[in-house]
This record gives C-alpha cells, structure tokens and sequence, in this order.
C-alpha cells in the first residue's frame, strides 16, 4: 500500500523533466505495478515510459513496449495507431484514466477545439520526439545501470550460494572407498597394513580434510593365513570432521587375506642348550644355540622365569622368530614353546642324597689328605689321635667312613648361623708305628659352607684346624658326636649317616 508521501513523490515527478524524476518513475512502474497501474495512465505518461524505458517513440523497442501497453491502455493504442497501425492488437482496453496517478487528465471541448487541439499534439510531438532523440544516450543509460544493479546482485547471490555449496555444506563421504590393505609374510605368520589415500578423499569430498581427523586401527593382525578377515576400523575425530564440513558414512573396512606362501616348518629346539647355573633357589636359566643353519641362528630365546630357581624347577623356553627371517628363508617354526627342568645347580647340602657321587667322592678325598698330611707331618698330632707315646715311623693304612652329619640352620636359627651347612665326617682309621704293629681309632674332619654341583664340590670351608680335631679321637664315635655333633640339637637340623 502507497502512502500519501510517495503518491506526491510520484505526482511531482510526472510534471519534472529531470534525471532524478526519471529515476523515480522507473523505480515506481517495475515489476507489478507496470501491470497495475498502466490502464490508469495518459498518453503523455504512457509516451513517457515508452521514451523512458525503451527510447524514442517509434523504435523498434518502443513499438514493442507499445504493443504490450495497448491490451489494457488505450492512449497506448491510440499512440502505436499513429506509428504503425499494423502492430495495433485486435482488441483494447477502453481510456480509463485513474485521478490518483494521473497527472495530466482529457479536456473535452468542441470539434474545433478538437481539432486545435490535436495540431498542437502533433506539433509537440515533434518537438518531444527531438528531444527524446537528443536525450536517448542519457535515457538508456539509466536503463542498463538498473538492469546492470540487478544482475549484480544475482551474481552476487550465486556466488553466495556457490560459497556455500562448495566450502560450508556438509558433505558426507565413504572414507572406506579409498583404504588400501596390503598383507606380507608366509601364511600362519603374516601381518597386514591399512593405508588410507588422504589426498583423493579430499578431492572427492571437495574439503581440506585435516590428517589427524581420520586415522585407522587394524583388528586381528596377528599371524595372519590365508581365509582370515581382516578389519580396518576408521578412527574419527568428530570435531575435527565437523569443522571441515564433511560426514563419514562408513568406519568399518573389511578385508580377506588370500596368497599367501607356505612356509617350511622346522623344530626351533634342534641344538639347543639350556645352561642353569647359581645357587639352589637363587639359579638362573641360559639357553644357548649351537646350530649352523642361519634360520634357526637368527632365533631369540626367552625363559620364563629365568632366576631365582632351585632343582627341580620346570621352566618355559620360547623361541621369539623374527618375521623377517621367516619371509627371507621361507621357514617357519613348528612350534614356538617348551617345557624345561631345572638340573645342575650349585647346593648347600642338607642331606646325604642330595649328594652326588662324585661330591662325595670329593669330600671324602679332601679328609683323607687331611687325616694323613695332619697327622703323619706331626708325630705328636698323631700320638695323641692314636693314644700313644713318642711313636715314629707312623704310617695310615686305611681309613673308611664310620659315620656322618650334616647340619643346617633351622628358620629359628638361620640369622644367627655362622654357616650355612657344617658337615663332621668321622673316620675310622687304620694305622702303623714303631709302637705297636696296628693302631685302629675314630677321628673327625669339619667342614662348612659346603656348596656342591653335578660336578662335584664347588666351595668349602675347613674347619677342622680350628676345632684341633686330633684332640678329640677316642675308640667310639659317640664321643665324638657328643663333642662336635649334640650341641646344635635344639636349634638347628641334622642328618646322620652312619655307615658301619
């Protein structure tokens, strides 16, 4: 609805020649109300806007605005009559001149004023149509700068639209479509690898996909053969997605392994030494490999537990194969585990069987050689171990085991033990000497700290001058007990062994 302001702005432009009336009558009859308003005009307007939008009355452009004006304004017939009476359409609209927009209204009067009339229009009309010829420049200027204004804010339109389409719309995408799988290694052992072609998903999706918004994870990439699936699973940063403008429709990629060589298989345990070595309870394990095939040397062994072990242990080998190696030699291990038992380690005995032969053996020789390079490099020594006076020419016949012990600390009394094993060997000894033909006694030999092997004994501390062990000889053992063996009864735990 037009307010009274702007039907006086329309008004007084009708009377003005000017560019800015012009203007506001161009403006004014765009669009719809060309349409509304146009049966309501005179012929003096309806010249006007012919003039103003087209150029002067009489081209080709005018005679087609004219054209079109005849069907509802009949100034507009009658103008386009008079240029070309060809153009005029069959049937009109009858003058219906409207006093709101019509500036100039019909003065009626006699034929002869008419007619006076009418030489006076022409005349003007002339003068008009000089004047519109002159002004024409000017006049279809103004019509291609408004025509030129619109088109620019088409394109500026488009382009907004454009911006949006290209730059700030979500545009969804199936990264899946551009992840490459590759498998490498001999079936049973192989390993997969995701990789996802970042540059075509961009150019796909027309967005500058950021490289830490989307990233892939493989599940179950482990000895992989030939018929497993593998699975890719897109990993996505939706933050990040969504400031790049684009959704992921699929995160889930799934592959099948297939092509795969088959592989020699071979036993991993072939020339192997495992190797336990320590003190029993605090052993360690060692493997070692002496095989000359290049494959079965290229393979790393774990125990498991490898330390604080004690005979009798059963420990874990495993065979640790590098994949590489397998795909270089075409080889593959049969089996990757194996049970191992603890042997061999370094032990405080505590018992007669925990004695080996060769320990014993050993023992038995280290007192023997003390007996003897004791007691006949000291002819007093040996005439107070044999019970006589101011002998010479002694001479140990033979001697054997009569008996022995072995005692160890209890928990009760492991902290305040001087040792950790102490072993008393009692001798029965046969001897020769200028006092008599043969002298037959019991004599002790104290050793501590026994530590033996498979090998035989490994450490050992002899106690046996310190304890003057000669002076304790005597014809039974039981006194020899009383004085090196009784006393750790309460505290401390014995094994005997009497052998005759």
């Amino acid at each position: 609805m037009e307010t009274n302001t702007e039907q006086e702005l329309i008004q007084k432009a009708w009377t003005e020649d000017t560019d800015e009336a012009d203007e506001i009558l161009a403006m004014h009859f765009a669009g719809h109300r060309a349409d509304a308003e146009l049966p309501g005009l005179n012929e003096a307007q309806v010249r006007r806007l012919a003039e103003l939008y087209c150029g002067p009355i009489g081209d080709m452009d005018s005679l087609v605005w004219l054209e079109k004006a005849a069907q509802s304004n009949g100034f507009a017939r009658s103008l386009l009559m008079n240029i070309d009476p060809s153009r005029v359409p069959a049937a009109a609209a009858p003058i219906q001149p409207d006093n709101k927009t019509m500036i100039m209204p019909v003065e009626q009067g006699t034929p002869e004023e008419t007619k006076k009339k009418n030489k006076k229009e022409k005349k003007q009309k002339k003068e008009k149509t000089a004047k519109v010829k002159t002004e024409k420049p000017k006049k279809k200027k103004k019509g291609w700068l408004i025509a030129l204004f619109i088109i620019l804010l088409l394109l500026i339109a488009a382009a907004a639209g454009a911006y949006w389409w290209f730059f700030l719309k979500t545009v969804e995408v199936d990264p899946t479509e551009y992840i490459t799988v590759s498998v490498d290694g001999l079936n049973g052992y192989a390993s997969a690898k995701a990789e996802l072609n970042l540059n075509d998903l961009r150019e796909a999706s027309k967005r500058e996909i950021p490289e830490d918004a989307i990233g892939l994870t493989i599940v179950g990439n482990e000895d992989l053969a030939n018929g497993d699936e593998v699975v890719v699973n897109v990993e996505v940063d939706e933050e990040k997605a969504k400031a790049a403008h684009v959704a992921f429709t699929n995160t889930e990629y799934h592959y099948s392994v297939d092509g795969l060589s088959e592989p020699e298989l071979v036993d991993p345990f072939t020339d192997l030494n495992v190797i336990f070595t320590g003190e029993d309870g605090s052993g360690t394990a060692l493997v070692v490999s002496v095989s000359e095939d290049p494959f079965l040397s290229s393979i790393t062994y774990v125990c498991e537990p490898d330390s604080g072990l004690s005979t009798g242990d059963v420990i874990m080998v495993t065979a640790v194969v590098d994949k590489e190696k397998m795909k270089e030699y075409g080889k593959a291990p049969e089996y990757t585990q194996k049970e191992a038992t603890v042997v061999s380690l370094n032990k405080y005995v505590a018992d007669r069987s925990e004695m080996t032969d060769q320990g014993y053996g050993d023992l038995f020789d280290k007192g023997y050689s003390y007996i003897r390079s004791t007691l006949l490099n000291d002819t007093d020594k040996y005439s107070a171990a044999a019970g006589g006076r101011n002998l010479t020419n002694a001479m140990i016949l033979d001697a054997w085991m009569g008996s022995m012990y072995i005692i160890t600390p209890t928990e009760a009394s492991e902290s305040s033990s001087s040792f950790k094993n102490r072993i008393v060997m009692i001798y029965h000894v046969s001897s020769r000497d200028s006092g008599k033909d043969n002298r037959y006694f019991y004599i002790p030999v104290v050793y501590d700290n026994v530590m033996m092997g498979d090998n035989g004994v490994i450490s050992y501390e002899d106690r046996s001058d310190n304890t003057q062990v000669w002076k304790h000889t005597a014809n039974d053992m039981n006194s020899i007990y009383n004085s090196f063996v009784s006393q750790f009864e309460k505290d401390y735990t014995i094994k005997g062994t009497v052998m005759e």
